[in-house]
């Protein structure tokens, strides 16, 4: 990735400085684009429809954490959430510019698969009901406070990942993308084993666990022993399968967990009484912040600054 901060106080200068010509170089600055009011905005796509929305930073920041955080967490855990959304927001507009693609169309989406989810004022009052007001007035006040926040590694935006609940321990990056990220390796977060979701049960009869794997295993057939069907998996410190041999082919853990559409791909596998027990530690992909143990941290009296230099080594905290 190309040194992003000194391009972004370079386009920072331009599109404060000198906004109309910004706009109409066709040029994508860090901040996309401003109306004549000066109005800073991001270019989203929406998901579902395809259009481009044209939002603030406050806007896009207010609906990401509604989506991926529950209103219910304290105020600094949602302060941490919204300063890790931001930084991966502008993460992802960095590599889009450092790749050169994408000039003039939006370098957010609403879809979490690929960026990171977002709720709109009209899905958040569905959503919330008789709590919508209680709710919106933390979530403005929470995000307002830390919008001109981002975090920092080497002078660039971060790739700030967050997951539901670690198993634990967080998980190192490098299991991840098969190459190491210096600030997203390994963190406690014990206290995650505390929430109501960081076990899973899930079972299988012989015949469901064949029709869900068999499309993974590229032709070869499953002994009639099913007992057998499961190798000692290889794990990562925090516990995540990194491989398992299923039917004798190598499969990784994650390859199994959306084959069995698990909550994450810290599992493990039992069989007994002609079916097969998998119970899974965590929710998520295990990289980067603990939701609930940003939410615990909270609790227990750490701010929001805190919580994110626990969750994500080396980093700093800087005003955009």
């Amino acid at each position: 990735m190309k040194r992003f901060f000194a391009s972004f106080c370079a386009l920072f200068l331009l599109l404060f400085l000198l906004p109309s010509l910004a706009l109409t170089s066709g040029q994508a600055p860090l901040l996309q684009g401003q109306d004549a009011g000066e109005e800073t905005y991001y270019l989203v796509e929406d998901a579902e429809t395809g259009e481009v929305m044209k939002l603030s930073p406050l806007t896009y920041i207010k609906g990401v954490v509604a989506a991926e955080m529950p209103l219910s967490y304290h105020t600094e855990a949602l302060k941490a959430q919204a300063v890790a959304a931001h930084s991966y927001a502008l993460y992802r507009i960095s590599q889009k510019l450092s790749g050169g693609d994408g000039q003039g169309e939006a370098y957010l989406s609403t879809d979490p698969a690929e960026c990171q989810g977002y709720l709109d004022e009209e899905g958040r009052r569905e959503q919330w009901g008789s709590q919508f007001d209680a709710y919106e007035a933390k979530l403005t006040e929470a995000v307002s406070a830390v919008i001109d926040k981002v975090l920092v590694y080497d002078g660039e935006p971060v790739m700030a990942m967050f997951h539901a609940v670690s198993g634990g321990k967080t998980e190192d990056a490098a299991n991840l993308f098969g190459s190491p990220v210096s600030y997203l390796v390994p963190a406690d977060s014990a206290s995650d084993e505390l929430s109501p979701s960081f076990l899973e049960e899930k079972t299988f009869t012989s015949a469901q666990m064949k029709e869900l794997l068999d499309p993974l295993l590229n032709g070869a057939a499953l002994s009639d022993t099913p007992s057998e069907w499961f190798g000692a998996p290889e794990r990562s410190d925090a516990g995540t399968v990194l491989s398992v041999a299923v039917g004798g082919v190598p499969l990784t853990g994650s390859d199994v967990r959306s084959a069995l559409s698990l909550a994450s791909a810290n599992f493990t596998v039992t069989f007994a009484d002609g079916t097969f027990t998998v119970i899974t530690r965590g929710r998520g992909h295990g990289v980067g912040m603990s939701q609930y143990g940003a939410d615990f941290l909270a609790r227990q009296g750490e701010g929001y600054e805190q919580i994110l230099l626990h969750y994500y080594t080396g980093v700093t905290l800087r005003d955009i």
